[in-house]
Parts: C-alpha cells; structure tokens; sequence
C-alpha cells in the first residue's frame, strides 16, 4: 500500500487520502495534503474571500447549467417536505413578489408551448383524439363526461416536451394536478392503483 505524509498535518496516510489533481503534466498526480486539510484549507480560504469565491462559483454554475439543475432536481426529490415549507414561506413573506412569479413562470409556459408548436394542434384535432380515447381518461379510465378534462402533454414540456399532437392527450383534472412533471407511467408507477385503459 503506497503511503504518503501530509505536508500540512504530517500524518502517514495512504494515497486514497489524497485528492487526485488533474493536471496537464500529469493526469494522475495526487495533492500534496489530506482531504480533510484540503477542506480545512478551502474553507478558511472561502471565509476570507468571500467576493471572490462568490464570483467563482456564480461563473462556475453559469457555466455548468445542465449539473446545477440536476443537482437541484435531486435535491428536491430528496427533501421534498422542506422545499414545499420553504416555498410556502417564502410566499408568506413575499406575497408581491410571489404573485409575479406565477405570472411570469405562466409567460415561460405560453412561451414554450408557442416555440414547440407545430401548428398540428387543433379544435377538429383535439376533438377527434377526445373521441378516439372514447371520452375516457388516458391515465385512470375516468368517464371524462362526469369528472371534466384537461389536456396534458405526456412528456411534459419542463422536461423538453413538445406541444404537438402526438404528445397530448386528455386526462381527468384531479389526475392531471396530481402529476405534476411526471411521464404518465411514471405517475402509475407511483400510485398502484392507477392503470391504463385502451
């Protein structure tokens, strides 16, 4: 086992000790202080430098959108009780700002729809995809005659959805509400008791 002493705290530690720093020279060049110094190290840094770590990481995100919104995602899947209490007071405290929200994420929404649209959604179209689901909900076989219906898109447009004919169909509202940014068979997956019916 290949050994190595941390220049900062001069412990005998092995090599995966160590953070692997990629380098051109050297691709497999391990630092030259343990993981736990190397964070000690940095964070006294972070407190320092406040502005200057500030501006790396906000340079850092703007660079890497695609993993701070993976990130976020999984986070919030993780902690979805304290995202909602956090969410439900920030509109406590930010009725104002809250309102204008909505209305702008509803702008985001109208924008995509309009930008994804192939022009193959109709009146004659819609009517005719509701007759052919025999007015039946497409996630729960739900008489839509009784309940009402929204159209949804199967894979949502959060998701990189399309607003097209192919990707709508029409479910019971409740149904519709309840799953949020799901893919259908995500939703039943959720819920045994949720089927399909041709």
């Amino acid at each position: 086992m290949k050994t190595r002493t941390c220049r900062k705290c001069y412990r005998l530690l092995l090599f995966g000790s160590y953070y692997v720093a990629a380098t051109k020279a050297n691709s497999r060049r391990r630092s030259r202080v343990c993981k736990s110094c190397h964070i000690a190290i940095t964070g006294k840094a972070c407190r320092d430098n406040p502005e200057i770590y500030s501006r790396r990481l906000r340079l850092w995100r703007q660079a890497h959108p695609w993993i701070v919104k993976e990130t976020r995602r999984k986070w919030r899947a993780r902690n979805s009780d304290r995202e909602s209490q956090r969410t439900r007071q920030w509109k406590m405290d930010n009725p104002i700002a809250a309102t204008v929200s909505a209305r702008v994420s509803g702008h985001k929404r109208r924008t995509e729809v309009t930008l994804t649209s192939d022009g193959s959604i109709t009146l004659e179209s819609l009517l005719y995809e509701l007759e052919k689901q025999n007015w039946k909900c497409a996630v729960t076989g739900a008489d839509l005659h009784i309940v009402g219906f929204h159209l949804d898109h199967i894979w949502p447009l959060s998701r990189g959805g399309e607003h097209i004919l192919p990707n709508v169909h029409f479910v019971a509202p409740l149904t519709n509400m309840q799953k949020h940014a799901n893919i259908p068979w995500e939703f039943c997956y959720a819920i045994p008791r949720c089927w399909y019916e041709d």
